[in-house]
Order: C-alpha cells, then sequence, then structure tokens
C-alpha cells in the first residue's frame, strides 16, 4: 500500500509539473495543488491506518565501516560562522532562510531515488539534516517545516507526506564559529555523480572545544547514502545527536544508536524514532573516516520493457515537456539514457547526462520523439522503451478581418494561442476570465487581457499572433481600453511588426496618459510596404501609482470605403442590332464576377433586347468589391425567310428563290435584289442578307438539294454481233422507268426485243424513283453469219471447221491479222492468242457448247466470225 501511495503521489506530482511547463498552465498547477495535496493527505491517512511498516526501514541495508575522508573544496558555502538553525532552501541566498520555511531548493544535480520517490533538489540545515523535494514545485520545491528543528527524525511536520523524507547525518542544536562553513557541491560524471553536503568545524550551540567535521554523501544511480565523519574534536559537556534516514512520518525511520560503553563502528539498529547516538570528550565519538552506509535494493536480473509518457504531450514552439517511463523500476543500480529523434523511426541522438526515468526536456521546436535505454549495471541488461513523441502546434497565422476577444481563454494568464507572445507574463502582463477588483471588466464577453502597474520603463508588450497582410491595402486597427482610473499611465499604444520584437515595430496609434474609466477605443488605419505576417503589439507604460489598465477586443479589417477596387467597364458601342455582339472589358481589380454568370474579365455578349450588364470586381488583397454597369440598348433586325418554288431538283434543273423581310438583298452567289434562279450542280445552300430601314441585318439561308441522274448500263444477249435475222435482248440498268428509240422503234419496257437488219444504234432515257433520267446510246452490231455450216471463208481469212468439235484452223489470206479473241454469247474473252504465219489453230475442246464469236484483229479494225460448238 506504502509502495502505490508513493507512487501516485509522484505521479500526481509530475503530472502538476508538466502543467508547469508552459507559462499558460501556471494557473492549472496553483488551483490544483491544494488538491493534490488533499488527494496524497487521503492516502497517506489511509496508509496509516493500514500500519503498513517503516519504509526506510524495510527499502535500506545498512553497513559501517571506516575509509578515507576526503574534504570537498567546490561547490558553493552557505553556512559560515555566524549560521545558527539555519535551512538553505534557495541557492541565491548564501545565508539561507530561517526554520520552518518553503523554497526552491538546491539542486542535487542528478535525480536521486529515496524511499522509492525521485527527489533533484534539497534543503540543508546547518544543525546536520537535509530533506528531499521536487523542482516542479517551483518556489515550493522543498518544505523544511519541522516541529523541532534538531531532531530531524522524530520532530513531526504538516509538509505533504513526499517532503518529509529526511537524512539526519549529526542532526543536534548546532551552530558556526571562526571557520565553519557548509559547503554544497555535485562531483564526477554521469552516471556516476555524488551529491556531497559537507560540515565543517561546527560546535554544539554555545558549545566550547568543539569542531565536528562530517559530509553526507548521495550516489547517483546505486541511490547509496553514505555519511563519512572527518575530524572530531569534543568539549565538555557530552551530548547526543540523530543519526539516520526519515521516510514520510516519523513514525518511519532506520537510524543508529550508540551509548556511552558502545563505540560508533559497532552502532546498532534504534527502536525508537528518537533513538540517538551518544559522544563525549573521553574518546566516545566517530573515528576519522567512519562511514555509515544506507543501501537501497539493487537490479540483479533481466529488466522489463516499460513504456513512456510525456506531459505535456502537446506544447508550443520552445516550450518544454518532461518524458518519464511509466511504472518506473523501483531498483537501484539502473542506468538511463535518453535519446531524441525527428520520427519514431530514428535516427536518435543521445541527451546529455540525463540519467533518471524521468528527463525535463529543453526548448522543442519541432515535434520530437524520445525514448529511454535502462541498463542494469549488475547485469548489463537492457531494454529500449517504446518511443513517445512531444508535438509542437504550428504557428497560428490569421487573416484579415481578425479579431483576439480572450474568449477562448481557460483559466487566467493563458495566452489565446500558442503563436501570442507576452513581455512579463504574470508579474506585469495578465489575462482574465472574471471581471475583478480595480475596473478590470470586459469590453465584451467576459474575458479580456490587463497591465499590472509597475510595467518596465520601457514598456510592457503583449504580440498577437501572426496576421497575413498585403502591400497596397488600407488596414484599421483597433482595441478597446480602460483603465482603473487613477494616474501614472504614461502611454498606451498599438504597432505592427514583422516579428514579436521591439526593434521590427511600427507605431500605429497610442493615447497618452489614460484615466478613462469607461471602455475607449484606440483605433487608426495604416498600410504595410510588403506582403508578409506581421503581427499586432499592444505596449503599455505605467508607473507604481496606478493598478491595472485592461483592453479588450483586439482587431484589424479592412475598411472596403477605404480599399474599393476603381472599377470600370469598356465596350465597343452602347448600341447594337438584335443578335450583335458586343465586347465589356472590366478592369481596376483581381477577379470579376458578371451578372450573367461569366468571370473572366473579358464579357462578350449579344443581347436580343436591351439589357444592362453588371460586374462586381473583387480586390484580392483586400477582398473589398466594387460594382459596375453598362446597358447596351438594342436595334430589331429583320426576319428573314427565303421561300423556293422547291428545294429538291434534277441535275441540270433551276430552282426560283425569293427573299422577304428586308428592303435590300444581298445573295452569297453575289447576286442582289430579293429573287434569283439557280440552276446548282450539286447540292447547294444560298444565304441572302437582308438589311432594314434600322440598317440592321440578318441572314437567312436556303438548301437546294441536287438529285444527280441515274447511271446507266444497256446489255445485249448478242454482244458483241447479232447475225443477221435473229432477234436480240437489250437489257438496261440503273434506273425505274425506261424509253427506248431507234429506227421505226419506241418502246417504254425493259428489256427490249430487237431485230436489226443492219448496225443500229438505240437511244434510252432512265428515270429513277426522284424522277430524275438519264440518256445514253447502244449501238448493235449485225453480221450476216454466212457458213456457218461450212468453212467461214472471205478474201482475207479461211476459218474450219464450223460447227467445230476439237479445234478451229484459222488460214489467213492477209498478214495484216495480228491476234485473236474468242468471245461468249455475251461478249466475254475467254480465250486470246496472237496469229504467227498463215496458219493457226485454236484448241476448243474444253469449250461447252454454244454460240461463240471469233474476233481477228488488225491494228487498227478487226472482223468477227460466229463459231458453233458442238
Amino acid at each position: 500500500m506504502l509502495f502505490l501511495f508513493f507512487h501516485f503521489n509522484l505521479g500526481l506530482s509530475l503530472t502538476l509539473r508538466y502543467l508547469n511547463s508552459a507559462d499558460y498552465f501556471k494557473p492549472i498547477y496553483y488551483k490544483m495543488k491544494n488538491f493534490r495535496l488533499k488527494i496524497a493527505y487521503t492516502l497517506f491517512a489511509l496508509f496509516l491506518l493500514k500500519g503498513v511498516k517503516s519504509q526506510v526501514a524495510i527499502l535500506y541495508t545498512f553497513s559501517q565501516f571506516t575509509a578515507t575522508y576526503q574534504a570537498i573544496s567546490t561547490g558553493t558555502v552557505f553556512g559560515n560562522s555566524v549560521s545558527d538553525d539555519v535551512v538553505f532552501v534557495n541557492p541565491t541566498v548564501a545565508l539561507g532562510a530561517t526554520y520552518g520555511t518553503n523554497g526552491p531548493g538546491l539542486d542535487i544535480g542528478f535525480s536521486f531515488l529515496y524511499n522509492n520517490v525521485r527527489y533533484d533538489r534539497v534543503g540543508v540545515c546547518n544543525d546536520g539534516w537535509i530533506t528531499f523535494g521536487h523542482s516542479y514545485l517551483g518556489l515550493n520545491a522543498v518544505n523544511t517545516n519541522a516541529s523541532n528543528i534538531f531532531t530531524a527524525i522524530s520532530s513531526t511536520s504538516n509538509a505533504s507526506p513526499d517532503l518529509q523524507n529526511r537524512v539526519a547525518v549529526f542532526s543536534r542544536d548546532l551552530q558556526g564559529q571562526s571557520g565553519s562553513e557548509l559547503r554544497v557541491a555535485t562531483i564526477g560524471s554521469s552516471p556516476n555523480r555524488t551529491f556531497v553536503a559537507q560540515w565543517s568545524g561546527y560546535r554544539k550551540y554555545n558549545g566550547s572545544g568543539d569542531s565536528f567535521d562530517f559530509q553526507l554523501r548521495l550516489c547517483e544511480t546505486t541511490n547509496v547514502i553514505e555519511f563519512i565523519y572527518g575530524a572530531f574534536s569534543i568539549g565538555a559537556p557530552a551530548a547526543t545527536a540523530q543519526v539516520g534516514l526519515r521516510g514520510t512520518t516519523n513514525s518511519d525511520y532506520s537510524n543508529r544508536v550508540t551509548n556511552s560503553f558502545t563505540p560508533w563502528i559497532s552502532s546498532f539498529a534504534g527502536n525508537a524514532n528518537n533513538s540517538a547516538v551518544y559522544f563525549d570528550n573521553f574518546g566516545l565519538a566517530p573515528a576519522y573516516g567512519l562511514v555509515y552506509r544506507w543501501t537501497p535494493p539493487q537490479c540483479n536480473g533481466p529488466l522489463s520493457a516499460l513504456s513512456g509518457t510525456a506531459n505535456p504531450s502537446f506544447i508550443c514552439a520552445n516550450g518544454t515537456s518532461s518524458v518519464q517511463l511509466v511504472n518506473s523500476y523501483t531498483l537501484s543500480g539502473i542506468t538511463y539514457t535518453w535519446s531524441s529523434a525527428p520520427s519514431s523511426s530514428g535516427p536518435y541522438t543521445l541527451v546529455a547526462n540525463t540519467n533518471s526515468p524521468l528527463y525535463p526536456t529543453g526548448p522543442i521546436v519541432v515535434t520530437t520523439y524520445f525514448r529511454a535505454l535502462s541498463t542494469c549495471l549488475n547485469t548489463s541488461s537492457t531494454v529500449t522503451s517504446i518511443p513517445v513523441n512531444v508535438q509542437v502546434a504550428a504557428p497560428v497565422v490569421s487573416s484579415v478581418p481578425y479579431l483576439e476577444g480572450f474568449e477562448g481563454l481557460i483559466v487566467d494568464n493563458q495566452l489565446p494561442n500558442c503563436s501570442w507572445l507576452a513581455s512579463n507574463m504574470p508579474s506585469i502582463c495578465n489575462t482574465n476570465t472574471a471581471a475583478a477588483s480595480n475596473n478590470r471588466i470586459p469590453f465584451a464577453g467576459s474575458k479580456f487581457a490587463s497591465f499590472n502597474s509597475g510595467t518596465n520603463s520601457n514598456g510592457d508588450y503583449f504580440y498577437t499572433n501572426g496576421i497575413q497582410l498585403n502591400a497596397g491595402v488600407i488596414y484599421s486597427a483597433s482595441v478597446a481600453y480602460v483603465t482603473d482610473g487613477n494616474s501614472g499611465w504614461n502611454k498606451f499604444s498599438m504597432y505592427y511588426g514583422n516579428a514579436q520584437t521591439v526593434s521590427s515595430l511600427t507605431a500605429i496609434d497610442s493615447v497618452v496618459a489614460p484615466t478613462n474609466t469607461l471602455y475607449a477605443q484606440l483605433s487608426h488605419t495604416f498600410s504595410v510596404p510588403t506582403s508578409t505576417v506581421y503581427y499586432m503589439a499592444i505596449k503599455c507604460i505605467g508607473n507604481s501609482s496606478p493598478f491595472f489598465l485592461s483592453f479588450d477586443n483586439v482587431s484589424v479589417i479592412t475598411p472596403c470605403a477605404l480599399n474599393a477596387p476603381n472599377l470600370t467597364v469598356n465596350f465597343n458601342t452602347a448600341t447594337v442590332c438584335s443578335g450583335q455582339s458586343v465586347i465589356l472589358a472590366a478592369s481596376g481589380a483581381n477577379t470579376y464576377s458578371w451578372s450573367n454568370g461569366i468571370s473572366s474579365p473579358i464579357n462578350t455578349v449579344s443581347p436580343n433586347v436591351a439589357t444592362v450588364y453588371s460586374v462586381a470586381g473583387t480586390h484580392t488583397a483586400s477582398g473589398c468589391t466594387s460594382v459596375a454597369s453598362v446597358s447596351i440598348q438594342v436595334l430589331s433586325s429583320p426576319t428573314l425567310a427565303i421561300g423556293s418554288n422547291t428545294t429538291q431538283i434534277c441535275k441540270g434543273d433551276s430552282a426560283y428563290l425569293t427573299a422577304n423581310g428586308a428592303i435590300s438583298y444581298t445573295w452569297s452567289n453575289t447576286s442582289v435584289g430579293p429573287s434569283i434562279l439557280v440552276t446548282p450542280v450539286s447540292t447547294n445552300a444560298y444565304t441572302v442578307y437582308g438589311v432594314n430601314s434600322n440598317a440592321c441585318g440578318a441572314f437567312a439561308t436556303c438548301t437546294i438539294s441536287v438529285i444527280q441522274p441515274p447511271i446507266l448500263n444497256i446489255v445485249s444477249s448478242a454482244s458483241p454481233v447479232l447475225c443477221l435475222g435473229e432477234t436480240a435482248t437489250l437489257s438496261a440498268t440503273g434506273a425505274v422507268n425506261y424509253k427506248w428509240w431507234g429506227p421505226n422503234v419506241f418502246l417504254q419496257s425493259n428489256p427490249v426485243l430487237v431485230k436489226p437488219t443492219t448496225l443500229t444504234t438505240y437511244t434510252i432515257v432512265g428515270t429513277d424513283a426522284s424522277s430524275c433520267s438519264n440518256t445514253i446510246t447502244f449501238t448493235q452490231d449485225v453480221s450476216l453469219c454466212e457458213g456457218i455450216l461450212a468453212r467461214e471463208t472471205d478474201d482475207q481469212i479461211e476459218v474450219y471447221p464450223n460447227p467445230v468439235d476439237n479445234e478451229i484452223t484459222i488460214l489467213l489470206k492477209s498478214a495484216n491479222f495480228t491476234a485473236w479473241d474468242l468471245l461468249n454469247d455475251i461478249g466475254e474473252v475467254i480465250l486470246s492468242g496472237s496469229l504467227a504465219g498463215n496458219r493457226s489453230k485454236i484448241d476448243c475442246l474444253s469449250l461447252k457448247s454454244g454460240i461463240y464469236v471469233l474476233k481477228l484483229k488488225t491494228v487498227n479494225n478487226f472482223i468477227v466470225k460466229k463459231i458453233v460448238k458442238n
């Protein structure tokens, strides 16, 4: 139960230290202090009711032996020849303080584990004892309260339990004399440093012939406590002193006892908290170099892994935190090495002199990860903790309009955000969450800021977070302020600057010797030379006469009455015909928004009726907007129409187009006038431009589709020649209806039968489904076709046999024939050859039965012979 109590108390105390690590968290600490003490006292009372044995008696092993007394000459001297009953609790006050006071304590120089609680401060009494404390308690790090300053072990105290732990080296009523000093130093290097408190030349109060030299040594890592006694000169009379350890109460002790016949080297454990050692001038005194040693349990095995925690885990840039191992080891003989890194995966850099499970960080600029390597010295066992990170808040940069009314404050003396800064907080610069005395009241809401009296002679400052300001813009800054009505406020001012430093500031406005008891406004316009991030500064200069000057609602706005863009709209004409385009060009702003939805500076419009076009132009640097408009008058344009006797013609036909709706007309084929006759050879669009009495024009278009004539083709069943007396079938394709003309022939059918007696030409007119026609001619050749059953002969050739079974013989009587073609009944050439000599043969064995035509060719002419294949 006691072990848990100490660790709960330590954990809660550490939490309070973390809350205290940033200035604006200080009020939280002060509000929670009493709450922490109440919890601690409650748990301690429960511990007493349980009747748990003294911790120091259980934890520590005592040994006594003789060594060499090594006096120190370094460090700081506190006690002197006139010191008497003085407790040294402040390193800046050499003569310390009087009995029963608190103080920031003297720095041990490392983390020391005593009675399972870690300490880094001590208070040292010239009456031969020390008490332990915590630096995170600030000005109350140590509490030397004791019912009897001479009896450190048995005296009672109203301090919190963890501040009652004491070590009595030679506790009794001691007094300085000529040559006396109390010296404190930390010697050695981590992880083996030693804190030494050395009393030299002290005597019993008003004693004669006394000179006592003794030391207290606190050893880093092992947490061993040693009392080492040097030269002891003892005058009459004999006396006693308390020597040993004291825990959180006077019933928690481990002390030593000697008597009038027991030498100090043979001391034994006391059985009461007021047990004492005896010394006299007959030789009962500590021998030179006598050592009393208390050793806590030492690590002697593998270490378990621990996780880490950081408090606070979220800080402002350049703020501090404390990282520690959760449920840190209670054994001694363990070293701790902390390292830091920009990410959880590293690389990690060692942090010097961090031999403690708790590491108070220095200022942190960026988010940083920490981990601890713990090593058991007796076994060399090591374990690395899980990394823990401390996040750093990103800089706050606001935009205009900017207003800070302090309504986000949670506690007094907290700044609005991490990027605010105050020059002397909280002694001069304050923030308040509620109205208070001396006319400390808010302007709006319930929270505000204030200056105390006695500001620096050059003034004290509040700096806002960064605000983006742009060159070329006129800004207005203001702040509401009120005083307590007393004179002595020299000046209240407002500035801007590109850094939170006095040297960077440029004045905006100020008021001299304000005494107003009602809120007034300090307000003025200003411009910045370049576009960047600036900080507003509120400055106050006062003396000790007044009490408070309060202010609220720090603001920066852009008055658009002073920053409206000079917006203009240019256009090529204010009067247009209906449907005609007008180019509107806006200028004078950075962004534009037209009433017809266009967002560029150029707006091309084509109104059909009189229209007003407006544009809103915004200057992006200021955010201010102006509006401009332009009215476009619209004249009516003619409503043109084109009439046509037809919109579809056959190629070669004509169409008659007539326009109406205007008073003058110009056609796309350069014709003028309302009517034109056109004969297009292909589909064509005809456009007319008509102008009315307003001199406004319009266009109309008419398309004339041209249908191409059908493509005709004629095939004769007697191609290429028809024997005299035979009938040929003429077949036409490519049209729907056909008309045939020839000698004594007029037919309206297809195909047609003809029986010409000589070479005859026929004319065919074909009409398609669109009633478009085309005309072609066809010539039918006619031959006598004599001797078809005998040898086919004439004056130039002989062809035999005819009809033929296997082959035909061609006998030339003239050398003019050079080649031959054999055609089937539809005129296709199926065989060809050349004629060499006067006799040639044609193989007809593979021919089907039927009628063929043999065509014999000369250079310039040909003759044909009909051949019958059996």
